[in-house]
């Protein structure tokens, strides 16, 4: 193998953090080349509801959730923040970052040409809404908005048409992954429920 080669791999991996499980506690590699340290200090990350997604039962194709959750009279069980005339607000259950909400019809339908024009208009305007909320109760520094349509293009429930808006961060993650010292300890549904709720409240 040539030097040149051999450098080259070299400075990858000087770029990569490792980590490993001792019996004392986290090892974390951080930094790169010949500034890289041993730290056994590791911050925790608490996403306590993804457990709940990985481990939960595949649903039943006949399962209408996003039907059946505005039917409770328990908005917060629900996570419904708020209610329009042909569309609601909802906190995703498994959500991608603290703050993401999901915009939905109350009738089931699979694409956003399917939607009358008054539904439409209710879809868009409950969209920005959310926007708004988000805006006022959490301070973001940008949006991720947008529609997944077809289970190819990404969507969990095809049949259901919804809209994501998600609240975005300098410096935050998709995915959150544990790739050094790293801590995401975002609030409880049920707290971020009650902090947006009442922020919504002050927005109508």
């Amino acid at each position: 193998m040539s030097k040149i080669r051999i450098m080259s791999k070299i400075r990858i991996m000087s770029k990569i953090r490792i980590m490993s499980a001792s019996a004392k506690g986290t090892i974390v590699l951080t930094g790169e080349g010949p500034t890289r340290r041993l730290s056994t200090h590791m911050d925790h990350l608490h996403a306590y509801w993804r457990m709940e997604y990985v481990t939960q039962e595949k649903s039943p194709a006949d399962r209408r959730p996003f039907v059946d959750l505005p039917k409770s009279d328990d908005d917060k069980a629900s996570l419904i923040l708020a209610r329009e005339r042909h569309s609601f607000i909802l906190m995703n259950r498994y959500p991608y970052n603290a703050g993401h909400l999901l915009i939905l019809p109350y009738r089931e339908v699979p694409d956003i040409e399917d939607l009358t024009d008054d539904e439409c208009l209710c879809f868009l305007q409950t969209t920005r809404k959310a926007k708004r909320l988000l805006t006022a109760a959490l301070k973001p520094d940008g949006f991720n908005i947008g529609i997944n349509l077809g289970e190819a293009g990404g969507a969990g429930i095809p049949k259901h048409l919804h809209q994501h808006v998600v609240p975005r961060w300098k410096g935050d993650t998709n995915f959150m992954p544990v790739i050094g010292s790293t801590r995401v300890l975002p609030q409880s549904l049920e707290a971020m429920w009650d902090h947006l709720k009442s922020v919504c409240e002050k927005l109508d």
